[in-house]
């Protein structure tokens, strides 16, 4: 299969996902947690790595929180970038999300739901969450066997996050059901950086780890 071809399998791939319901989905309160990665000012507002795409996938994130708690859900997680200055990350990247900034910020749309207060967050210093305090709450929630994974972006911090749930429930042998709805994760354009292969190809990979790829819950 050439490169165009492949793109092509991923995009009917992409087009052909299912859509849950939330019922389903949230069927079991006490063992499910909404999750979100990088919805911060920084990437979905402004500053050097801000991205349309990633901006668009607000709403229907706010969206999946606010059915999760409609649906009695009240575990929710950020995961959100909150670097120091001397970020070795920015010999990668520009500069970006410094601890305690307006780009390290949530998004006023997830601030502002009524639940915000509900949420546990979690600051790393690099694109993994394996070194943030995630894994002390994974320990002492053991009873979560449902994860929705959102936020961007999608080859980056949604990949490393939800690999890491995935690694997770394998090393502990607790079976997990690991979510990721397509319409709330995106990667950014840039000229080295083709958006929406990016998106596909890691979208794809998730899948085939055995990550649940989903258009999106309703």
């Amino acid at each position: 299969m050439n490169n165009s071809k492949y793109f092509s399998f991923l995009q009917s791939w992409k087009n052909e996902l299912p859509t849950l319901k939330a019922n389903d989905v949230f069927q079991s309160p006490d063992n499910s947690c909404a999750l979100s990665v990088d919805l911060v000012n920084g990437f979905c507002k402004s500053g050097a790595l801000y991205s349309d795409r990633c901006k668009n996938v607000i709403i229907p994130t706010v969206d999946v929180f606010q059915l999760a708690c409609e649906n009695n859900v009240d575990n929710f997680v950020l995961v959100n970038d909150a670097h120091n200055e001397r970020a070795l990350e920015f010999s990668s990247y520009p500069e970006h999300c410094l601890a305690n900034s307006v780009e390290a910020t949530p998004v006023a749309e997830i601030m502002n739901l009524p639940f915000f207060n509900e949420f546990s967050i979690f600051y790393k210093n690099s694109i993994s969450p394996i070194y943030t305090d995630i894994n002390k709450y994974l320990y002492t929630n053991r009873g979560i066997t449902t994860f929705i994974v959102t936020g961007v972006c999608t080859d980056i911090c949604v990949y490393q996050l939800a690999t890491y749930l995935l690694s997770h429930s394998n090393e502990t042998c607790l079976s997990s059901r690991i979510i990721v709805p397509e319409n709330c994760v995106n990667t950014y354009d840039a000229e080295n950086h083709l958006g929406e292969l990016y998106h596909l190809i890691f979208l794809y990979s998730m899948y085939l780890n055995g990550i649940e790829v989903v258009k999106g819950i309703e």
